[in-house]
């Protein structure tokens, strides 16, 4: 029977539910009335060899902070199976310390990780691997770039064609990609090698058919940055030609992308303006994208609408439907321009009429651009 420990005297007293403690001279408690986890039944003895190893005490002893909680002859109410605050604490702190023990080797073998298997050149490959296993030379193919056959291929496919078809639009465009090795499908794909001169875009050139339906890619020229030091010579006849397309949806994403507070965009007024007679400061006017997210936001809910091709995503594109330009001719077209001309209270006519005007001026741009014939439109 183990003696009540004086420091947990009160404690003792309420769990027994005994008023005569007090009057006692020596209390004792059988240990029948504790838990398990409350008895310490070994003690552990050293070894030599720094391990230890348990032997069963011939008293058991309590452990720290143990209260009797298990009353038989009582209700069952006085009972009780939660373990002691004291306990709870200890084991709560040691269990927050192993946590962040196991956090901060966590930590430690992951950046020790990342620092093992990055490898951004040839060279720290070489530092990081003693050895490197590739498949044989005929089933390995490294491809830096244009290969000399694809020029023989364009050669022998344009052979046949006739002057006419031999007419070519050129384009010319850029790809950003990723500076460093890969080895996928036994193709080792390295654009550059040097260290001090990683390559971060791909030059690439496309042609196609003026009369024709083909097209094709005619050299893919990887390099670190496009640069304009060697001109093209003014004696040669250039024709610059100008996608609508693009200009389009950047001159909307502009005005959706304006920091002040209704998203209005200034422009020039384009009637009765001439370069000559041009006078400063320029006469500027303001189109604000509230007036159409206000004419979408009010014709919601209506069957009849006037402007019935503005929808949520026209108005409020997401990044990726930013570069879609149906959604754009949703808001530049005739019946958009028309609903804007039409008074509502919730903008002033001066306003609203300078949004209409610029709302005006891209349709007619793309109807211009997209005549492919003089006879268009003449019957």
């Amino acid at each position: 029977m183990p003696k009540i420990p004086p420091e947990l005297k009160q404690a003792w007293i309420r769990a027994l539910h005994r008023e005569d403690i007090d009057r006692l001279k020596v209390v004792y408690e059988c240990i029948k009335h504790f838990r398990e986890e409350d008895v310490d039944y070994f003690h552990k003895v050293p070894n030599g060899d720094g391990t230890f190893t348990s032997v069963p005490r011939d008293k058991l002893k309590l452990k720290e902070g143990a209260i009797p909680s298990l009353l038989p002859s009582f209700p069952s109410y006085y009972s009780s199976t939660s373990t002691s605050k004291r306990t709870r604490l200890f084991y709560k702190s040691k269990e927050k310390e192993m946590l962040n023990q196991t956090i901060q080797l966590s930590l430690k073998s992951e950046s020790e990780a990342k620092h093992k298997f990055i490898i951004r050149n040839l060279q720290d490959l070489k530092a990081k691997l003693n050895y490197i296993v590739l498949p044989d030379n005929c089933m390995l193919c490294i491809s830096p770039g244009f290969k000399v056959s694809f020029s023989t291929y364009l050669s022998q496919a344009t052979s046949s064609f006739s002057s006419l078809e031999r007419n070519v639009i050129v384009q010319m465009d850029e790809i950003h990609i990723k500076s460093d090795i890969t080895y996928k499908g036994g193709k080792i794909f390295a654009p550059n090698l040097d260290p001090e001169d990683p390559t971060r875009t791909v030059f690439a050139v496309m042609i196609s058919s003026l009369h024709e339906k083909w097209s094709c890619i005619s050299r893919l020229l990887p390099c670190g940055s496009i640069s304009a030091k060697r001109h093209f010579p003014s004696s040669k006849s250039v024709s610059l030609i100008l996608r609508i397309v693009v200009y389009v949806y950047r001159i909307r994403n502009n005005w959706l992308n304006q920091k002040n507070f209704d998203k209005t965009m200034y422009y020039l007024k384009l009637e009765d303006f001439e370069i000559d007679k041009c006078q400063y400061p320029l006469c500027l006017h303001s189109a604000s994208f509230q007036d159409v997210s206000l004419l979408y936001s009010s014709e919601r809910g209506s069957l009849a609408k006037l402007a019935p091709q503005l929808t949520v995503k026209a108005c409020f594109p997401s990044s990726i439907e930013r570069q879609d330009v149906e959604l754009v001719l949703k808001v530049f077209n005739g019946l958009t321009l028309s609903a804007l001309e039409i008074p509502y209270e919730k903008r002033c006519e001066e306003y609203r009429n300078n949004t209409s005007t610029f709302v005006r001026i891209l349709p007619t741009l793309w109807k211009i651009f997209n005549v492919s014939t003089p006879s268009k439109g003449i019957r």
